[in-house]
């Protein structure tokens, strides 16, 4: 649980630094002693039900529990800055900012999904890096950590769900379960092995962290591995939410990933070693 907490804070970037949006006006709140916090009136906003979470931490900005899977789902108030402002970027925009966010995390980019709303740009992505890369008690791990994370513009704030997830041991079984698929149908070349590179600017290879085995098309061999469960969880989290600027098709497209890739994967692998592999949030 610490290690992951570490994690979080580790990982979570630059941007959770921004601080606290500014405070409402004395006439928006009955009293101080009544006032939600940002990130309370954050939670309450998202909708999420966090009955039976344990909560790790609590400021007024930031909100970090612990859901019985081993999932950890933070939630974040983030200040809006007119000179920094990644929310009103195009889909390569985005794509740019976030990786080199990722990098300065030691982490790279696995997805990033933009879609423009009223009041700025909705942004879902999603980061890979090695926990001894972000822990340096952990120094050496070889252990994944995945990163999912959406953010909503607000004014005058950004609210923000991030979910974080490790694998456990052993490490590299999705990998090694999409290299045995793609040969049983003649797709692999075992010379090659499965190099990392980045899924959008192939001029980002050498720092990229993304491999094949990443792709959406795979969590159907590995739905107990940690990133397709936290793709499974999110669009269940955003579809509770009181949000009315959530992007449906957004929504819609991740659940049906989700739904589908579950569905193919009972069809096609019934009895999956993948179904019993370790979900644990244990590293390396």
């Amino acid at each position: 649980m610490k290690l992951l907490l570490a994690l979080a804070l580790a990982l979570a970037g630059p941007l959770a630094c921004l601080g606290a949006p500014p405070a409402p006006a004395a006439s928006e709140a009955a009293s101080a002693s009544t006032l939600l916090s940002p990130v309370r009136q954050w939670e309450r906003l998202a909708g999420l039900d966090t009955s039976g979470w344990r909560l790790l931490q609590e400021a007024p900005t930031l909100l970090v529990f612990m859901r019985p899977d081993g999932i950890l789902v933070q939630l974040d108030v983030l200040a809006r800055r007119a000179d920094h402002d990644p929310y009103l970027y195009d889909q390569r925009q985005a794509q740019d900012f976030f990786r080199d966010d990722a990098r300065r995390q030691k982490a790279g980019l696995v997805e990033v999904r933009v879609q423009r709303m009223e009041h700025g740009t909705f942004v879902l992505v999603t980061t890979k890096g090695k926990i001894g890369d972000a822990v340096p008690s952990q120094a050496g791990s070889l252990a994944n950590a995945y990163t999912m994370v959406a953010d909503f513009p607000m004014a005058p704030a950004i609210g923000e769900i991030r979910l974080f997830a490790v694998e456990g041991q052993p490490t590299g079984w999705r990998e090694a379960l999409v290299i045995a698929a793609r040969h049983a149908t003649g797709q692999n070349d075992t010379s090659a092995g499965m190099p990392p590179h980045d899924p959008y600017d192939a001029r980002f290879d050498a720092t990229a962290t993304y491999m094949d085995s990443d792709a959406r098309e795979w969590d159907r061999l590995a739905p107990a591995h940690p990133l397709t469960r936290i793709r499974a969880l999110m669009p269940q989290l955003l579809l509770r939410s009181k949000l009315v600027d959530v992007p449906a098709t957004v929504v819609a497209n991740l659940a049906a990933d989700a739904e589908a890739n579950e569905a193919a994967r009972k069809s096609k692998f019934p009895g999956s070693v993948s179904a019993d592999a370790p979900a644990s949030a244990a590293s390396r």
